[in-house]
């Protein structure tokens, strides 16, 4: 039987943020979710403030100004998420920051 140390441990879970999470469980006390991109948990203490710098969101306040259109949205895999040049992590289509520019 093999020794189970941290290392072992460790590289059999690196992975486990990366499983889907039903939306459902994302919901806190009963509310409903946001945004079925949103994957906090997966971000840095220092993520987290640039976004809060930023003020995004993941439903912007004008539809026409979204994400989706912005010059630094980079589009995703998956329906309605991507990436953003200037945030970590996963970004909503449908979402906002201040850092919103017209794509061209």
């Amino acid at each position: 039987m093999k020794k189970l140390t941290r290392r072992h441990l460790l590289r059999q879970t690196r992975l486990l943020p990366l499983v889907a999470v039903p939306v459902p469980l994302l919901s806190g006390c009963g509310e409903e979710p946001v945004s079925g991109c949103s994957a906090p948990e997966l971000l840095t203490r220092g993520d987290l403030e640039m976004r809060g710098t930023m003020a995004y969101t993941d439903r912007s306040p004008d539809s026409d100004q979204t994400c989706g259109n912005c010059l630094f949205f980079q589009g995703g895999e998956f329906d309605g998420c991507g990436g953003c040049n200037i945030l970590a992590g996963i970004i909503d289509r449908e979402g906002y920051c201040e850092s919103w520019a017209q794509r061209i």
